[in-house]
């Protein structure tokens, strides 16, 4: 059995790593220089009142994170060829 590796060597796992710190800390750059600083007009203290949860919106939730999981799996199991 074989080890699932993520990178060919260190070197290039480091420049994958950096590369999405990178990307991640461009796109926090931007949505900071859109919107500024937080700020308490913002804020939404009553989003519990608005969307309150209720059963058919929690199995909803549940069935499609399900699905999304058994996605993935599919996804992993076919292209990736990973074995659990």
């Amino acid at each position: 059995m074989s080890a699932v590796r993520l990178a060919p060597s260190w070197a290039a796992g480091a420049r994958r790593v950096a590369l999405i710190v990178l990307v991640s800390a461009l796109i926090s750059g931007a949505v900071y220089a859109i919107n500024g600083p937080p700020s308490a007009g913002r804020l939404r203290e009553k989003l519990n009142d608005v969307y309150g949860p209720t059963m058919p919106f929690g199995l909803v939730q549940f069935v499609g994170q399900g699905l999304l999981l058994a996605a993935g799996v599919w996804a992993a199991r076919r292209w990736l060829k990973i074995r659990l």
